[in-house]
């Protein structure tokens, strides 16, 4: 999982959020149209369609994150939090603030976004080279 984001109004703002499951390769763009009219709407709605496919596409429900320990770690937690009950959403963080993993647990569902770097610590194209997947599409 990624997200792209661009300054709005003076702050970053998520515009892109793309996952690949086993099957699929799916990208959630904001409505740019609903992003003029309602900011807080367009991006609820944006990650509202990116939880409800991982809810409804994601067998493992382990989500591996670029940049989890960083900037995406907390677009991540706060879309999360907003989304979720503060009891639904666990955090491991490392001791430089930095996202290790984040856990949603909702009924009998659980979903755990990992930091792809520290479980891995190569960088996303070697990891691809070593499947023999396409990663990036462009540098």
């Amino acid at each position: 999982m990624d997200i792209e984001t661009i300054e709005y109004k003076g702050k970053e703002i998520p515009i892109s959020i793309s996952i690949k499951t086993e099957n699929k390769l799916k990208i959630f763009i904001i409505d740019h149209n609903q992003l003029l009219v309602d900011e807080d709407i367009a991006i609820k709605e944006l990650w509202n369609k990116f939880f409800e496919f991982i809810i409804l596409n994601c067998n493992k429900k382990v989500i591996f994150v670029q940049n989890l320990g960083s900037f995406d770690g907390f677009c991540d937690y706060k879309a999360l939090s907003k989304r979720f009950k503060p009891e639904e959403v666990i955090c491991l963080i490392y001791s430089q603030n930095k996202f290790i993993q984040i856990t949603i647990e909702i009924k009998k569902l659980k979903i755990v976004l990992k930091d792809f770097y520290r479980t891995f610590q190569i960088s996303l194209n070697y990891f691809f080279n070593i499947l023999s997947l396409q990663g990036k599409f462009s540098v």
